[in-house]
Formats: structure tokens, sequence, C-alpha cells
């Protein structure tokens, strides 16, 4: 496998993900593409590496043999708000419409296993003071049972500086990829105001 430095064609083409979100230092080492033109992203637990999300065409899902644990984006020390979304696409996704600054992202690629529960708790411990968690799951019946998940790892945290936002598209049935799609079939590069967040605070 090698890194993705702003050219991958089924991100590009098939997923509308721009390049320069694709080379922005926020996902540098994060994308990988191997020799069957996939897209790869790694996942780390606590000992390091451990699987990979797989996305092309024709296939989505998890490397044989490996152990979910959390893909993440690069960290730095000014970040205040923690992005959360079912697949590592839809946060770059995410990441394109909205722009957001001092914002890293987590993929847990799909539902949760008792690793990625520690993970999140870990994570959200380690948080800066007056952080926020945005809840970027799917609009539909397994995302909203994911970010019921999410919301109640935080809330055992007992961080109640902690902002708790959800942050679903607005339609039914849709991922961040899905807007994202939409956005660019459109030829707009801002988020239409439909598509803004729904946040609902729970953290007060």
């Amino acid at each position: 496998m090698r890194p993705v430095q702003g050219a991958h064609p089924y991100l590009e083409k098939e997923r509308r993900i721009p390049a320069a979100v694709l080379a922005a230092p926020r996902f540098a080492g994060r994308i990988y593409t191997d020799r069957h033109g996939n897209a790869v992203f790694p996942h780390y637990d606590r000992n390091g590496l451990c699987g990979f999300e797989l996305r092309n065409a024709r296939f989505k899902g998890f490397a044989k043999g490996g152990q979910k644990g959390l893909w993440y984006s690069a960290h730095t020390p000014g970040d205040q708000c923690l992005v959360i979304t079912e697949s590592a696409i839809e946060s770059l996704s995410y990441h394109a419409i909205h722009k957001p600054e001092g914002t890293r992202y987590f993929s847990i690629a799909g539902e949760m296993n008792p690793t990625q529960r520690q993970l999140l708790e870990t994570a959200f411990r380690k948080l800066p003071p007056g952080a926020s968690i945005r809840i970027a799951t799917n609009h539909d019946a397994g995302g909203r049972h994911l970010a019921g998940e999410i919301k109640a790892i935080a809330l055992a945290t007992d961080r109640a500086d902690l902002a708790l936002i959800d942050s679903q598209p607005e339609r039914e049935g849709a991922d961040w990829n899905d807007v994202l799609k939409e956005v660019a079939g459109q030829g707009r590069e801002d988020e239409p105001e439909s598509h803004q967040k729904n946040v609902t605070p729970t953290f007060e």
C-alpha cells in the first residue's frame, strides 16, 4: 500500500471528495491505496495498527483477519472539536462540506465492538476543557442507534464540560457522503442551508 497524497480516482470521481481534502495535512498518512485501487483506511487500537477499512466501487468492508479499532485524522493541540462518523469516507465528506477549523475525526466503521467503546471513552476523557463532540452518524435507524451508544459512552465519562451535538444529515436515509455528492451535483462549493448541522446540545 502507498499513501494517497491528493489523487485517488475512486474517492474523487465516485465519492466526489476533492483532491484538496485528500491532500490536506489533517489527513496526511491516514488514507492509502492498494494494488487493486481500493481506498484503504487504517484502524488502530491501544497496541497499534489492527485492521483496515476497504472501499471501492464494488466493495466496502473490513480487511479479513483485522479487527476494528478507530480510524482517525491527524490531531493538533488547538483542536476543540471531535467529529465521529460511521466511515472514513463520511469523515472526509463532512470535512469537505463544512471545512471546520480545529476539528479532528474518528471513524468506527459501523457497529461498535467493546474495544471501540473503550477507545472512545479514553479519547473523550482526553479532550481539552470545553471541547465538543459532533455525532455525525447516518440519518437512519442504525445511525440513531450508534448515536445513542456514543452519547452513553460520553455521559459515562462525567465530563460535564463537553458539548455533545447531533450532526446527522437532514434527509432521512442519507449519510454525509450522500450530502457531498448532492452538493457536487448542484455545482456548489458550500453546503446548502438545508444541510446545516442539526444541533442538539446534551451537555450544558
